[in-house]
């Protein structure tokens, strides 16, 4: 969301992402467009606590914005 924090469904994969998060060097948060706006079952992190957030070109810039006032990292791919 705007504040940076990260959900997932169902909650039951939580555990399971934290404990590869915690195993890895760096950690991206990969999400299309179609992921921003909305709020899934579980939280379970901020972008803030991970290298960045991977995303597309149609990411609305308002949300884009929103997180690097926050200094998170934004790596954008190119959708055609």
């Amino acid at each position: 969301d705007e504040k940076g924090y990260v959900y997932t469904n169902p909650p039951d994969t939580t555990d399971t992402l934290l404990r590869m998060a915690a195993s890895a060097d760096r950690v991206y948060i990969a999400a299309d467009n179609s992921k921003f706006g909305r709020r899934g079952l579980r939280r379970y992190g901020r972008l803030t606590q991970w290298a960045g957030l991977i995303t597309d070109n149609r990411t609305d810039p308002r949300f884009l914005e929103a997180l690097r006032k926050l200094g998170v990292q934004i790596l954008i791919g190119e959708i055609r």
